[in-house]
């Protein structure tokens, strides 16, 4: 509710509390050291200014499903449309990089590959569960193979098998295990992904961004991936280049010109992800984490990157 945000926004001033909104990506190691190349904060690097940005999160296939269509942001009604959901983070992510005002944003959708029963693979036999299907131990959204194998087979009971039975990790193996086929057998996330009625939002989408000082941004969310979450950005700039790969935490860069016409060389940069339970997002959950409380300790409210105004501005 975007009257209530406010209210807190305009609270958490008025109080002068130290207040955080998590967007993990912007404490990430990788994007911070991008945008100091990028703002000509590292000695012997200047690669101009940002005329373009290119973006693209891939959502991943079964982590689509798992969300998107059997799960909490299914329904745009109930949660949010899927962009807004998702790639929110991306938003706000870009918009620090380029570190401008967005003046216009354009978007554009394609219907859900699972909105449409009709779409269900025939070898499926029109199975409503996937305890039922044919192919459930090949199809790549199968709850099958993401819940029961992941968790029986791998040992997984976190994220996303927690999400199907809440409290797995206090239980013991045997009523786990139990647990879990039971869920998958008659609850909401053991649906076939093409017969989850209320999902309606859309599973890819795409937005083109106008900056003030002439730069443009395209953000794209892509749900049919092999790739879970990993960015992928490339920033194109008067003076040079510049790309950032979540997948491997690196970037490279690399300047135009030189004393001949070869292509200049790319220089290279990897990041290390921090050894804790907190890793995820390429340790985004970590540094957020440890910046909040950096903040709370030394009463410093410049240890928090993206304040209530700047959280705001960014899902405006």
């Amino acid at each position: 509710d975007e009257v209530q945000c406010r209210a807190i926004a305009a609270a958490a001033a008025s109080a002068g509390v130290i207040f955080a909104v998590c967007q993990v990506l912007r404490y990430i190691p990788l994007y911070n050291r991008a945008r100091a190349l990028l703002h000509g904060e590292v000695p012997g690097v200047d690669l101009g200014r940002i005329k373009m940005v290119d973006h693209v999160e891939p959502v991943g296939h079964w982590h689509w499903a798992h969300s998107y269509v059997r799960g909490n942001w299914s329904n745009a009604a109930s949660s949010t449309f899927s962009f807004m959901a998702k790639s929110c983070h991306d938003i706000d992510l870009v918009a620090n990089l380029i570190g401008r005002k967005a003046l216009t944003v354009v978007a554009s959708s394609t219907p859900s590959e699972y909105a449409d029963p009709s779409n269900q693979p025939k070898e499926a036999q029109g199975a409503r569960r996937c305890t039922e299907c044919p192919i459930k131990n090949s199809c790549p959204v199968s709850a099958q193979r993401v819940y029961v194998d992941r968790s029986l087979e791998e040992g997984e009971i976190s994220w996303p098998v927690d999400v199907v039975v809440p409290g797995l990790e206090d239980m013991e193996e045997t009523a786990r295990a139990a647990a879990i086929r039971q869920a998958v057998s008659d609850g909401p996330y053991g649906r076939c992904a093409w017969h989850c009625s209320e999902h309606d939002v859309a599973d890819n989408q795409a937005a083109l961004l106008t900056f003030d000082g002439g730069t443009m941004a395209v953000i794209k969310m892509v749900a049919h991936s092999q790739e879970l979450c990993d960015r992928f950005t490339r920033v194109y700039c008067t003076k040079g280049e510049l790309e950032l790969d979540m997948a491997s935490n690196s970037l490279r860069y690399r300047l135009f010109g030189g004393p001949t016409l070869a292509t200049p060389p790319w220089s290279t940069e990897q990041m290390e992800v921090p050894k804790t339970a907190l890793w995820r997002h390429s340790g985004g959950d970590y540094y957020t984490a440890e910046a909040f409380a950096r903040a709370v300790r030394t009463r410093d409210a410049s240890a928090v990157k993206t304040s209530a105004a700047d959280a705001l501005a960014s899902h405006e």
